[in-house]
């Protein structure tokens, strides 16, 4: 009959660490699962927006408040027929700045009653400084009474340390006379 090996139960020193890490970090987490962690909205540390104001806001509104920055739009008054602007304002907040290298951009929605001389504005259409943006969005007002200047702005703020990316709709009232 042969002998069986003899099991050992002796450990070396390299299984012993092993072990030992397995053990404290079991210690560690008390046994339990780790619960997920909700994804960080914002990095900077700033207080995050409220969710209506998430980075595509879902119901258009002529003014944004944001920690980074404050966004509206607005026009004068629209004569019918007449040629009319409505002006875009970006104004970045500290410590950020606006991104004078982003291709800033305002795509016009088709609305009834209203035209646009061109669908797209685009940064080369607008005044760029580092706290502020301008953008000019020219149209014209086909038929009297009450419109809607709707469309999606596309713009960028940085910190020394990141950039922020951003697309809002921008909805805007006005009556034409």
């Amino acid at each position: 009959m042969r002998a069986s090996p003899r099991l050992s139960l002796s450990l070396t020193p390299l299984t012993r660490a092993h072990w030992l890490c397995g053990a404290l970090l079991l210690a560690a987490c008390g046994g339990a699962p780790a619960e997920p962690h909700a994804p960080q909205a914002n990095p900077t540390g700033a207080e995050a927006p409220p969710q209506s104001l998430a980075s595509t806001s879902e119901t258009p509104v002529d003014h944004v408040e944001d920690a980074g920055f404050d966004l509206s739009i607005r026009t004068g008054e629209v004569a019918v027929g007449s040629e009319a602007t409505a002006e875009v304002e970006l104004l970045s907040k500290q410590p950020f700045k606006c991104n004078d290298k982003y291709p800033y951009k305002f795509t016009s929605a088709a609305s009834e009653g209203l035209e646009f001389s061109t669908p797209e504005v685009t940064s080369d259409q607008a005044t760029i400084g580092h706290d502020r943006v301008v953008m000019k969005i020219p149209f014209k007002a086909t038929t009297p009474g009450v419109h809607t200047l709707s469309g999606k702005f596309a713009f960028s703020i940085c910190t020394s340390d990141q950039c922020r990316i951003e697309k809002r709709d921008l909805s805007l009232k006005f009556e034409a006379k």
